[in-house]
């Protein structure tokens, strides 16, 4: 069993192999411990910041499972690496609460179920909880892999 470390040694630890991860792989990318909390939060930044974000953050999803994958018995339970580029993150979480908010409403007056585009698995926890307490609402995840969607249906 690996040793767990303490918080701020383990975020620090985690924080000088993600720089190094990125000067080896030539991406002009920093990554600054935003918060070590539950979570261990980063900030990435450089010149190379929109080669993370192409494609659907593609890379910065890859970049920050790859670091969950080697750090997850050392990090404990329900505890994760999040990095964040350009506060991707954030404008992402916002701007699918306002898609979430409003397929809801249109589920809700007509009746009918809404099928959603296909998203990763982050993408539809975030509408997943944000419609969790939402009267007259469901949510449901349908498909498999690549294609898996949320259909929101009346209740």
């Amino acid at each position: 069993m690996a040793e767990k470390k303490d918080p701020v040694n383990l975020a620090k630890e985690i924080e000088d192999y993600l720089n190094s991860l990125f000067e080896v792989s030539s991406l002009e990318i920093r990554g600054i411990l935003k918060e070590a909390d539950n979570d261990i939060s980063f900030d990435l930044n450089g010149n190379d910041s929109e080669s993370l974000l192409a494609d659907g953050a593609s890379l910065l999803y890859a970049f920050n499972h790859l670091i969950n994958q080697i750090y997850f018995r050392r990090l404990g339970r329900g505890r994760n690496v999040v990095l964040d580029c350009l506060n991707y993150r954030a404008d992402k979480e916002l701007e699918l609460t306002l898609m979430a908010d409003k397929a809801a409403e249109q589920a809700r007056t007509t009746g009918r179920k809404l099928v959603l585009q296909p998203m990763n698995s982050a993408e539809r926890r975030i509408i997943h909880l944000r419609l969790a307490e939402k009267d007259g609402i469901r949510t449901e995840s349908e498909g498999f892999g690549q294609n898996r969607r949320i259909s929101i249906l009346p209740a």
